[in-house]
């Protein structure tokens, strides 16, 4: 059947089906499917790994990856390719499974949020190996790689300075995992705002958490229980800062008035319900489009030319 019977079949120009075969904008995507169903059916062409793009995030259930997926699927099906997601669970484990079956059945690029630091560092290493293009977001590696990040330096002095503008002097910190960059990142924009309004670090006011709601919950339960004159608490994922924001809903909702409370990419309906906190964050629509874009240039791109394109997007302070 050629392409002149298949756009009489189909009831579509030959225009149409040429950009469906070759994966070109310009087609809405109810039609694309359409199109590509009956091919597929009818083994006149194979809808291959080539026109795949993989995203891989750290955590499902979280709402904050949510909205930047939507925005990324969105881009690229516009652009006829196919999306797959995995979740890693913040494990690293599951995360070279991951990698190792992206590299297995091949992939036109990946998308990827990463579970861990170092550890990561190697599973990105291995898709590069593999020529398979790569570009980060939200967190970042400590070796030059493409990708779309908040400012999170600038993101933990501003929350920080927030605070002591608001008259806090002992700032507890629940910062979660120091081996991710980000996260380390905020922690040291935390450190440099106490040092520039000459206000001593204290070790002893940081409550670890390791990115999930319960462990913001025993953080804000240990910050209570503490000997410490503590009247602010900065939280440095949205997670955490949920969980903190359920122990006080559910127990006291006085300890609103006891600390100035500032977190990290809440979803904007809880945030309207808790107007006495601020809070940290940035446009996920815009990163969204901003890792989609790049991921498409990757893969267009010339594989002679090797250059790293980042790009730093500033925080918003609510």
């Amino acid at each position: 059947m050629n392409l002149q019977e298949l756009s009489d079949k189909l009831n579509v120009s030959k225009a149409t089906l040429s950009r469906v075969i070759n994966n070109k904008p310009g087609v809405s995507e109810k039609k694309r499917e359409e199109i590509k169903a009956f091919l597929a059916k009818n083994n006149l062409i194979k809808i291959s790994d080539d026109n795949n793009i993989v995203i891989i995030i750290p955590d499902f259930e979280n709402p904050f990856f949510g909205e930047i997926i939507k925005e990324i699927s969105k881009v690229l099906r516009e652009h006829g390719y196919q999306v797959t997601i995995y979740d890693t669970d913040e494990n690293i484990e599951n995360e070279k499974i991951v990698v190792r079956s992206i590299i297995k059945n091949g992939a036109a690029g990946v998308i990827f949020c990463v579970s861990n630091g170092m550890q990561s560092a190697k599973n990105v290493m291995l898709l590069q190996n593999s020529e398979i293009p790569v570009v980060l977001f939200d967190r970042e590696l400590d070796f030059p790689l493409e990708g779309v990040f908040l400012n999170d330096f600038h993101a933990g002095f501003l929350a920080t300075e927030t605070l002591i503008q608001k008259g806090c002097k002992n700032i507890a910190v629940i910062p979660g995992s120091l081996e991710l960059k980000n996260i380390k990142n905020r922690f040291e924009g935390y450190q440099y705002a106490l040092a520039q309004h000459d206000l001593s670090f204290n070790s002893d006011l940081i409550f670890q958490g390791d990115m999930k709601i319960e462990s913001g919950t025993t953080a804000m339960k240990n910050i209570i229980n503490s000997n410490f004159d503590i009247d602010g608490i900065l939280i440095l994922n949205n997670f955490m800062t949920i969980g903190v924001l359920n122990y006080i809903n559910n127990n006291d909702s006085l300890l609103y008035d006891k600390y100035k409370i500032l977190g990290f990419d809440i979803p904007d309906y809880l945030f309207k319900m808790t107007p006495k906190i601020n809070i940290i964050t940035r446009s996920r629509k815009e990163m969204g489009n901003l890792t989609a874009n790049m991921i498409l240039d990757k893969i267009q791109e010339d594989k002679k030319e090797k250059y790293t394109k980042k790009i730093i997007i500033d925080p918003i302070l609510y």
